[in-house]
């Protein structure tokens, strides 16, 4: 490395950012910069070090030795600067124009014009960019693609310990059931097990309980079980049908005015605990702290979901 007088060291976060991606474009877009910027902010730190950093190899970038040994001491040192910068200096440094987001179309449409309209109020240029949730949202929260992850419980078990996490939200399973159905207020086990069921799973082309987080909490096993990709269509599935369906509360609430269903209480009590996951090494970004303040403070305010044993759930009707 050259003389450190002499180096621009507003580089250096540009290259965390870019040992972290691998690529340039990925990185323009974590760091809110043109892909040219970020281009000529490259050759510069390939002269600072005297190393091309990051050099092809087939059809991606990989890390030079030397750029492997300077990835951690740059996350070291970095975090060192951070935790010592005022929060209002750390507010301006490093300026983004949207929160990223993955989370269950489930989540996003309990509280997702809520996290707009809040947004809306108190940071109007700020943008905020729902992603599908897949496999892949790990790696992408690593990286910087993803600012936040929302997800289940039974899927923290696995999550990298780099991430730093938080419960946000509990939700409980409830049925949804044809309106003209004899069923009451609950299903019995006996209903449960004789009826015909529809669930939500991320893949329909192999059936894995796993997958769908519901079955895992009550260890069901129903390979003659309808599945579908998404949360939206499980209400018409039960319309007119004997079909049952397991979902979240706060999500049968939402689809009730979609079709004639009701919403009645599951043979079983389960609860369903939401997570907040983000990269650790970003704790002291002020940004992302405000924005997981506003999704406690937007969970918080869901309508209680707990119930005792022996009181009955409010039967509700599509109107």
């Amino acid at each position: 490395m050259r003389n450190l007088r002499s180096a621009n060291l507003n580089l250096l976060p540009i290259l965390r950012v870019l040992l972290r991606h691998q690529h340039v474009t990925h990185a323009a877009r974590a760091l809110n910069m043109s892909q040219s910027s970020v281009s000529e902010a490259l050759s510069n730190l390939r002269h600072l070090f005297n190393d091309e950093l990051l050099v092809p190899h087939g059809n991606q970038l990989v890390l030079t030795a030397l750029a492997q040994r300077l990835e951690p001491l740059i996350e070291k040192s970095l975090d060192s600067v951070v935790a010592i910068m005022p929060e209002e200096m750390l507010a301006w440094t490093q300026p983004k124009s949207a929160i990223d987001v993955s989370a269950t179309d489930y989540l996003v449409l309990t509280i997702g014009t809520q996290v707009i309209n809040r947004v809306r109020e108190e940071r109007p240029g700020l943008a905020v960019r729902f992603h599908d949730h897949d496999d892949r949202c790990p790696a992408r929260l690593r990286s910087g693609d993803l600012d936040f992850m929302i997800r289940p419980e039974v899927t923290v078990a696995s999550m990298d310990s780099q991430f730093g996490r938080e419960l946000i939200y509990e939700d409980r399973i409830v049925c949804l059931v044809d309106e003209a159905s004899h069923i009451k207020e609950r299903v019995s086990e006996e209903q449960y097990r004789a009826s015909r069921h529809v669930f939500f799973s991320p893949r329909t082309d192999v059936y894995d309980a796993h997958q769908t987080t519901i079955l895992q909490q009550i260890g069901e096993k129903r390979p003659d079980a309808t599945l579908v990709q998404s949360y939206l269509l499980l209400p018409f599935f039960v319309e007119g049908s004997d079909f049952i369906a397991l979902v979240q509360y706060q999500l049968a609430q939402k689809l009730l005015p979609a079709a004639r269903v009701r919403v009645v209480e599951a043979p079983f009590d389960i609860k369903v605990r939401i997570f907040a996951f983000w990269d650790a090494v970003r704790a002291q970004d002020p940004l992302q702290s405000w924005f997981l303040g506003l999704l406690r403070d937007i969970f918080n305010s869901q309508p209680a979901v707990h119930r005792g044993p022996d009181e009955p759930l409010q039967v509700t009707t599509r109107r």
